[in-house]
């Protein structure tokens, strides 16, 4: 003979499994616009990081060019006081095509530094630099909207699954 009784508590217990299931899921799809926002913000978040560090990777390049500037300007300088006192001529004319060849090294690079940094403000969301600057978020927000994000994907795919799996 069935046990009546057992099996309408069995019942009784899923039932409360599926109701809580489902109430999780509705939870989560009424948290969907917000997290959808901090979503958002995100991605404008590390838009801007890209955007902040292209252009640091323009101005180190900038800089090592200006150096090389500098090393050029001074060996010509030396040039022209060897050439005046008619010492070391030779000596100062290979420290001139040497800083020359370095000044060209650096030249490449500034160029593409430049054409990224352009390129990659042109597809961001940002007017400018500046505004990049102003959307960056500290690491550790930035870390923690990443970390929220992620969870409420995780949450809500563990959410849909389970209630998928009781219909």
């Amino acid at each position: 003979m069935p046990n009546m009784a057992g099996d309408s508590q069995h019942c009784a217990a899923c039932e409360a499994q599926t109701d809580e299931a489902f109430s999780r899921l509705q939870e989560l799809v009424d948290a969907l616009p917000a997290m959808e926002e901090k979503g958002r913000l995100l991605v404008r978040a590390k838009q801007a990081e890209s955007v902040v560090r292209q252009a640091e990777s323009f101005q180190t390049c900038k800089s090592l060019l200006g150096q090389a500037d500098d090393r050029l300007a001074e060996a010509r300088s030396a040039l022209v006081q060897a050439e005046a006192v008619e010492e070391g001529v030779d000596e100062a004319r290979r420290a001139v095509l040497h800083a020359a060849s370095l000044r060209g090294f650096r030249v490449g690079p500034l160029q593409n530094a430049e054409t990224m940094l352009c390129e990659c403000l042109a597809s961001s969301p940002f007017a400018n630099l500046d505004e990049a600057r102003l959307a960056c978020m500290e690491k550790t927000v930035l870390a923690e909207l990443e970390k929220e994000v992620s969870d409420y994907r995780e949450s809500y795919a563990e959410a849909l699954k389970l209630c998928e799996s009781l219909v």
